[in-house]
């Protein structure tokens, strides 16, 4: 199973329908879906953009880049310490529940 998480309210729920809409960005969510059917199983999912923060500072680091292939087996450094951090940090939670 994929799972996508975006926070996006609006484009999450667009995802998840099954409907057309007329939407700005319906090429984008249309192309999404197209893509989703060649897994099988594929969940949108909402979080929070603190949840997504790594995503978006791997976003910010592309667009920073203007390379044509960006990743290649690696990620960017400050999206490491993002994901390190977080991972800390819920991981300290779950501690604390014990």
């Amino acid at each position: 199973m994929v799972v996508i998480e975006g926070h996006s309210l609006t484009v999450i729920t667009k995802m998840q329908s099954t409907n057309e809409d007329n939407f700005e960005i319906r090429a984008y969510t249309s192309s999404a879906k197209i893509v989703s059917y060649g897994f099988e199983a594929c969940l949108f999912k909402h979080v929070t953009r603190q949840a997504n923060k790594g995503a978006h500072v791997l976003a910010q680091e592309g667009l920073r880049s203007e390379e044509v292939t960006y990743l290649q087996n690696r990620l960017p450094r400050a999206v490491e310490i993002v994901v390190d951090d977080e991972c800390r940090r819920i991981s300290s939670r779950m501690n604390r529940r014990r």
